[in-house]
């Protein structure tokens, strides 16, 4: 028997609900501001069973109810068993007594069904197998209904009536009928029952009917609202009633993948939590690493009295640093920022919010400038010449240094000056002098009067009529006279004035007396006029500056100017320290070229020997000049330069971008003559009498240093005939072929001498070679011309050991019978007997197509009946001809799209005329839109007037949010071509309402035309977002103010003049009270700056007053009309601490508005 389970729902456990959340993840994007998760949340609630029977045995379920039954299988053969073949219930015997007294039924406990459900068993009617008990109803009240009651069983309402009694058993429920049907809204109830009811039968043994495998289902509560865990400290909450819905998670810059554990969870209307929870990775936002140039390395000198010195920031510096995104972090290794004497290495880390980190080292040079401090023994004055002059003592802030003098053994009589001195580890040197006097009598002694401070004359800077008073003087006997040298006009600045004493044996003694003369007057100065220059050369003029003293001034003009215009700041100082500025602005613009001098334009030198270029050439001096200075200079001059002319470019660049350029000529000239080299020759006359000597058999190998243009020969026998001198040699031009260019080498020919019968002998002739550049040399050749043909009708016979000509004249390996060419070394062949040998001939069977091309190709070049195949007649072979059958289709594209390339009838497809085949074609109807886009909104892609308007604002960007566009148009209400995306946060500038901040969400909180983000003000209710902040109201809500008394729009917590009286709320006793003045009560005028003088605030207001002040004895001691707070700096004499009363008529009209007691301390 299966039983309703009771479930105790707790959070994350389900096992018991047949419904679930899911939730899946997606990577959104990427910023600086971290990894944007998408979150797509599911909430499946599933039908449960809340009670259910399958009548395996006699024990109903609690609270279910019937009239008696068989259990078992009693109808058993016939068409009794059930699909699974188990117990079943079988209405036999009628209730007997109740409400339900004569009937049969079966009724559940109340359940909860308030969201609906469903209603799954089997039922069978009676059909006489066997009979009876097994037997059928007949009448209409004999069939069963489905009812249900909410109110306990005082009541019943059908739910199903359509079992109807058939004749013939012919309805399909007369055998076991299976159901399962909806809970209609009427019975969805926290405590509905159901049952099955049969209104009327014949009998206990009549009319029979059956149930099996019976079960309540009911629809769970839905979602109420949900609840976020995201993994990372961040929870979230929704009051979304929802099954199903999207949102995004921002989780904090990283420059790794990091895992969190996500518990999503929904509340449902019953109180019940489902939830479910998962790892989800999320991907680094950041992983570039922030760029850091560090601060220049400086040297400084140690601290006063120290070994080291204790920098500021300002003194290092800060590293130069930029990052795709921000920077949160820059710190060193040495925080304190102390450094000890010598070279230390600062380094510096800089880290992104993401947490990538760059590392750079500043060098900090630490110099010990500082002398030693040197105490030396007082001088001394003994009547003794052998004394002891005392032990000087030194220190120094980085060591143990000791003193060392030059004293003699013993001293003369006078005054020996001892020079003591000392030197630290960093050479820094000291020295102190000590005088010894030698004498026998005792000077006087003399106390000068008091230092004198006074300031200079009116419009003088000198002072007059000091007084100086009188020094005191003591001698063991007595005082002689008295003396100074005081002038009667004291300069600026110190005067020490020299009291001398003298005692009766003339002994005399000095004492020194200051005289101050102060300037407190500052000068006045007027700067240069402003300067525009475009020459980094700047004159900034002398500024007008005058004192009633002498004066210095200065400026603070860098050594060179940057683009734009800087601010110079001139200072004017007098010998007093009084300092006045003025400021003068630079603009600079630097368009001057940078200037090229070359030393000789043209240079004209030699090759080197044996060599055909020449190197290490002098180019002369090469003066490059800028007013600004010089970034960059080079030339391509190269290592060698060959014969002829090559031009040299010298570029230079400044250090502000202008760049110029100059060209010099390097001409090399080749005046080194060729080395002849030449061999003797046995020759006969041929069949016509003439005699053909090629140069080859002559030449044994000259060269040169470059290159031989041509060879000479000339018969230096006298007597000698010959038809006429002529060169023996001519080029070959080079032929050009249908593809490319190409050419085989320069081949020679030679022409004939024509000589007759007389020049049989031995004969000299002169063998000339003449190089490229026209150098020319020359050696005599010997040759024995006979007549082995007898062509003269005599026999002269070669000298004796020479060879016959006649095997092999040209020495080129092929027999004079069987060479083509006896006579030329280079030829013995000729396939087409055009007169021109194979290797020179270009075409060598003569077919028209260059043995070259016929290698490439793959024909044979000695059979003119093998030739490349040209199919369109177009003078192009298939074999580079892109288009064999010049059908407009290459032949690339006609194999890709299944054509015949060699048949211009076939054709493949090309709808828009593009040139582009349609197999190939990525918009086959030439309409702007991807066929894939086309296919996707079910347009015709080759109809060029059908397609899907994804452009509204017509800048020719795409927009979809359906299709996964490669670009996606980021503006797509508003033409934006350009595309512009400043914050590139994927909404273009002319429709983001902050377009320089990150904000893919575009909130606005109040509609105006500036997001949240970029808004000062999200609320518009008048006050900053930062203020409401700092101050505790909401910025995001008009409705929530923070205080502000005085309504400037400041809010008090921010307010430093609450009630905006000119009183500073640090000094007002009552800040929400508007005063109209406010009177100081304690005077310390000691010249801290602090409550010096007597003030009373806002008394600028009142330029009318009168203030008098008393003793304490009632004696007016100041009386000040328009006093302005400068009592008691003011008063005629100096007035002692204690108590004072004042009396202040703001208006002077005689009647007192204060008064009070006020009291001076020092």
């Amino acid at each position: 028997m299966k039983y309703s389970n009771l479930f105790i729902l707790l959070l994350i456990c389900f096992s018991g609900l047949a419904q679930e959340v899911q939730f899946s993840t997606t990577v959104s994007s990427t910023s600086c501001s971290g990894t944007l998760i998408n979150f797509n949340v599911l909430y499946i609630p599933s039908e449960n069973s809340v009670t259910e029977f399958d009548f395996n045995d006699g024990n109903l379920p609690m609270g279910w109810s019937s009239s008696p039954y068989t259990v078992g299988q009693p109808c058993n053969p016939a068409r009794g068993n059930t699909p699974s073949n188990t117990n079943y219930f079988w209405a036999t015997i009628l209730q007997n007594g109740g409400p339900n007294n004569g009937k049969r039924f079966v009724q559940t406990n109340p359940v909860d069904v308030s969201y609906g459900g469903s209603l799954e068993f089997l039922i069978r009617y009676g059909a006489d197998d066997p009979w009876p008990g097994c037997e059928d109803g007949e009448k209409v009240d004999e069939e069963v209904y489905l009812q249900f009651s909410i109110d306990e069983g005082n009541s019943w309402e059908d739910i199903f009536t359509d079992w109807d009694t058939a004749s013939g058993y012919s309805a399909p429920w007369y055998d076991w009928y299976e159901n399962d049907i909806a809970i209609p809204a009427s019975a969805q109830t926290s405590s509905t029952i159901f049952r099955w009811y049969q209104p009327d039968n014949d009998g206990d043994i009549w009319d029979n009917w059956g149930l099996e495998d019976i079960i309540v289902n009911a629809i769970p509560a839905p979602a109420a609202s949900w609840d976020f865990d995201f993994g990372n400290g961040d929870f979230g909450s929704s009051g979304l009633s929802t099954s199903t819905f999207s949102f995004t998670k921002l989780y904090s810059p990283s420059n790794l993948t990091r895992n969190f554990s996500v518990t999503i969870s929904t509340t449902l209307t019953d109180g019940n939590i489902i939830g479910l929870t998962q790892n989800i990775s999320v991907v680094p936002s950041d992983i570039i690493p922030p760029t850091v140039t560090p601060p220049i390395n400086i040297s400084v000198n140690t601290d006063t009295g120290l070994c080291e010195v204790v920098l500021s920031q300002s003194d290092v510096g800060t590293p130069t640093t930029s990052d795709n995104c921000s920077i949160i972090l820059v710190e060193n290794d040495k925080p304190s920022l102390t450094f000890n004497k010598g070279i230390n290495i600062l380094t510096w880390t800089v880290s992104d919010n993401a947490s990538n980190t760059t590392t750079v080292t500043q060098t900090i040079t630490v110099f010990d400038v500082e002398n030693p401090v040197l105490t030396i023994p007082a001088d001394i004055i003994s009547a003794n010449c052998s004394l002891t002059i005392g032990v000087a003592s030194a220190i120094d802030n980085c060591g143990v240094v000791t003193p060392t003098n030059n004293a003699p053994l013993t001293f003369p009589i006078g005054i020996t000056p001892v020079i003591w001195s000392v030197t630290d580890s960093s050479g820094n040197t000291v020295s102190a002098t000590q005088l010894i006097t030698v004498s026998d009598t005792i000077a006087p002694l003399i106390s000068p009067p008091a230092d004198v401070v006074v300031s200079t004359d009116i419009n003088s800077c000198e002072a007059t009529g000091v007084v100086l008073g009188n020094p005191t003087t003591s001698d063991n006997c007595s005082v002689g006279s008295v003396s100074n040298n005081a002038p009667n006009i004291y300069p600026i600045g110190t005067t020490t004035v020299t009291w001398s004493v003298s005692d009766l044996a003339s002994n005399t003694s000095v004492s020194f007396q200051r005289v101050t003369v102060e300037d407190n007057i500052s000068p006045s100065i007027t700067p240069p006029p402003n300067i525009s220059s475009n020459s980094c050369v700047i004159i900034l003029g002398i500024p007008t500056v005058s004192d009633n003293c002498s004066f210095t001034f200065s400026n603070d003009a860098p050594d060179s100017f940057p683009t734009g215009t800087t601010t110079i700041t001139w200072t004017a100082s007098d010998t007093f320290g009084n300092t006045v500025t003025a400021t003068q602005l630079v603009t600079f613009n630097d368009t001057t070229q940078p200037t090229i001098n070359i030393q000789s334009d043209n240079i004209t030198v030699n090759s080197d020997a044996s060599s055909c270029f020449a190197t290490n050439v002098n180019l002369g001096s090469i003066l490059i000049n800028d007013d600004c200075g010089i970034l960059n200079s080079s030339n391509d001059a190269p290592l060698q330069f060959p014969i002829g002319r090559t031009f040299v470019t010298y570029s230079v660049t400044d250090i502000n971008g202008n760049s110029s350029s100059k060209i010099q000529s390097v001409t090399v000239l080749d005046n080194e003559p060729p080395v002849v080299r030449a061999r003797d020759l046995v020759v006969s006359l041929d069949s016509q009498g003439n005699l053909n000597i090629p140069y080859e058999l002559i030449d044994n190998g000259s060269t040169d240093n470059c290159n031989i243009q041509s060879y000479d020969l000339k018969f230096k026998t006298s007597g000698l005939v010959i038809s006429e001198n002529q060169p023996i040699i001519e080029e070959i031009r080079q032929k050009q072929f249908q593809i490319g260019s190409t050419s085989k080498s320069k081949q020679k020919k030679q022409n004939f001498l024509k000589l007759i019968c007389d020049n049989l002998g031995l004969k000299e002739i002169e063998f000339s070679v003449t190089d490229t550049s026209g150098n020319k040399a020359s050696a005599t050749v010997n040759i024995f011309i006979s007549d082995n043909l007898n062509i003269c009708g005599n026999s002269t016979n070669p000298p004796a050991g020479s060879a016959s000509p006649t095997i092999d004249s040209d020495g080129d390996g092929f027999d004079d019978e069987i060479d083509a060419f006896p006579f030329d070394p280079n030829e013995w062949t000729d396939t087409d007997n055009d007169g021109i040998g194979n290797n020179s001939d270009d075409d060598d069977d003569n077919d028209g197509f260059s043995d070259e091309l016929e290698d490439d190709v793959g024909t044979n070049s000695l059979d003119e009946d093998d030739f490349p195949i040209d199919t369109d007649l177009d003078l192009v072979i298939d074999y580079f001809d892109n288009d064999d059958d010049n059908d407009g289709q290459s032949d690339e594209n006609e194999i890709i799209c299944g054509t015949d390339p060699l048949d211009y009838k076939e054709i493949p497809i090309d709808t828009d005329s593009d040139g582009i085949p349609d197999c190939l074609d990525d918009d086959d109807d030439g309409d702007g839109y991807n066929d894939d886009i086309e296919s996707f909104f079910n347009t015709d892609k080759l109809d060029v007037n059908e397609f899907p308007n994804l452009d509204e604002d017509g800048d020719g960007i795409f927009y979809s949010t359906d299709y996964n566009l490669i670009v996606n148009d980021n503006c797509p209400n508003i033409s934006n071509a350009d595309q512009l995306d400043i914050d590139q946060d994927g909404v273009g500038d002319l429709c983001d309402n902050c377009p320089k901040e990150p904000n893919l969400l575009q909130e606005n909180h109040d509609k105006d035309k500036f997001g949240d983000l970029c808004d000062i003000d999200d609320d518009n209710d008048g006050q900053t977002d930062l203020h409401e902040i700092e101050c505790g109201s909401d910025p995001k809500d008009e409705n929530s103010l923070s205080p502000d008394f005085d309504g400037d729009g400041i809010p008090d917590c921010q307010d430093s003049d609450i009630d905006n009286d000119e009183v500073p709320d640090i000094i007002d006793p009552n800040s929400y009270n508007f005063d109209e003045f406010l009177v100081s009560e304690f005077i310390s005028d000691n010249g801290d700056g602090i409550n010096d003088v007597f003030k009373i605030v806002k008394i600028i207001n009142y330029p009318n007053n009168s203030l008098v002040i008393y003793s304490r004895s009632g004696v007016m001691i100041y009386n000040k009309i328009n006093y302005q707070n400068t009592w008691p700096s003011d008063q005629d004499e100096k007035v002692p601490e204690g108590s004072y009363f004042y009396s202040l008529d703001l208006e002077n009209d005689g009647l007192i508005d204060k008064r009070g007691w006020i009291y001076l301390t020092r």
